[in-house]
């Protein structure tokens, strides 16, 4: 699937060539950042989710690499199929080589700064050469960066697939004392603390009106062959300015239906007020 994903992003950058006679790969956002290449590395990747969940392969650095290794590797193809196209069309023939150093060197490139646009540098000459460097270190960063989304996405590693989420919600405390008074209720055991935070009042509204209010975001994820399931709570606290999460805070446990008692629990280095900022071993 990630071959594939990264045959149609070849093939979409060249379509923007032929349509706007420019190379997507030469727009560069705020000076040095290749926003054109990150985004060629970032398509190319996209096919690594559903490939991941065909072959039940882990999210871990072997996936990673795969994705950052056929990213450079469609770069570099693309590269080439421009070059070569650019050989055929010139009447002398240089050479695919001699065409893609005249590519990296003679061609346009847009820079822009913010939201205000520098211009066009046109031929850059030797400095082409560095371009071409951030290029392919743009490419490898869009791959890592959706490499990096996918960790996010919940994993259970025993039967190799990913989890389902099966209820979000978020808690509002108007005083972070009146939080630290409701987690002092909070049993311990995982699926009791789960039933609890879950049976709360819900807070539908995005933008509370206030200050020095807490909100909890719950996520509960199971897994779909083996029905373990995984609570995860993240509090935002705000300071009188803007909401932070504190890693302290935050909470991750998980058990299975059928067990008749909880996972054995460990504290977390500083953790959390009435079982809060715990952890599942």
């Amino acid at each position: 699937m990630i071959g594939l994903s990264q045959l149609i992003t070849i093939l979409l950058y060249l379509a923007v060539i032929f349509l706007f006679r420019f190379d997507p790969t030469n727009f560069f956002a705020m000076v040095l950042l290749p926003f054109g290449a990150l985004i060629f590395g970032c398509l190319g990747s996209l096919g690594a989710l559903p490939g991941a969940k065909i072959a039940q392969y882990p999210v871990d650095a072997r996936l990673r690499n795969i994705m950052i290794g056929t990213s450079m590797t469609a770069f570099v193809v693309y590269l080439l199929i421009v070059a070569a196209v650019i050989n055929w069309a010139d009447s002398s023939h240089p050479g695919v080589i001699t065409s893609l150093v005249q590519l990296q060197t003679q061609t346009e490139f847009a820079f822009s700064k913010g939201t205000h646009e520098i211009g066009n540098l046109g031929e850059v000459g030797a400095w082409g050469f560095l371009l071409l460097a951030l290029k392919f270190a743009g490419v490898a960063g869009g791959s890592w960066a959706y490499y990096s989304s996918l960790r996010l996405i919940p994993y259970c590693s025993s039967c190799r697939v990913f989890n389902r989420t099966r209820e979000k919600g978020t808690l509002y405390f108007h005083t972070f004392d009146a939080w630290v008074a409701e987690m002092k209720k909070v049993p311990t055991e995982p699926w009791r603390r789960a039933a609890h935070m879950l049976s709360l009042p819900r807070q539908k509204a995005l933008s509370i009106p206030g200050k020095n209010y807490v909100l909890v975001r719950l996520y509960r994820h199971e897994c779909p062959r083996c029905h373990e399931q995984h609570m995860r709570e993240q509090v935002q606290v705000h300071n009188g300015s803007q909401l932070v999460a504190p890693k302290e805070l935050a909470s991750a446990y998980s058990w299975l239906p059928s067990q008749a008692q909880s996972k054995k629990v460990t504290p977390e280095p500083q953790g959390g007020v009435g079982g809060f900022g715990r952890k599942v071993i």
